[in-house]
């Protein structure tokens, strides 16, 4: 599990049974979804495409962070998409270090939910860019 966050680690039984409550063949095809912090440009410009586009489904949890989570988990597991902005940072932990994304997690825990990330932008969209 190289790249899931020690949080979704302590829940992945958890993260398993919300993915095998719903079957491949009754997701939701026709919408996308998401929810993030609306930090920095990529992310803000992510949330305000969303905000404009009618076919997209923004997902609004409450509770605690990991109650928040798992609300959000079951959610997103109904949606065969899901967009997925990152969070560029700083790596090596210095002003002038190398951007990198922080959610790279974010990615795995969609995946391991039968539901597929459109990357937007930034590190992890690198790759299939061009």
């Amino acid at each position: 599990p190289i790249g899931l966050d020690p949080v979704v680690l302590r829940h992945a039984e958890v993260l398993h049974q919300i993915a095998v409550e719903t079957p491949l063949d009754r997701k939701i095809v026709d919408r996308v979804a998401g929810a993030w912090e609306p930090i920095g440009p990529l992310r803000r410009s992510a949330k305000e495409f969303m905000e404009a586009t009618p076919w997209c489904d923004w997902i609004a949890t409450e509770g605690d962070g990991e109650g928040r989570r798992i609300a959000y988990w079951r959610t997103l597991s109904k949606y065969a998409f899901a967009l997925a902005p990152p969070a560029m940072i700083k790596g090596e932990a210095r002003p002038t270090g190398p951007f990198w994304d922080m959610d790279s997690h974010r990615v795995l825990e969609t995946l391991a939910l039968g539901t597929i990330p459109i990357l937007w932008h930034g590190v992890s969209a690198a790759a299939w860019e061009g």
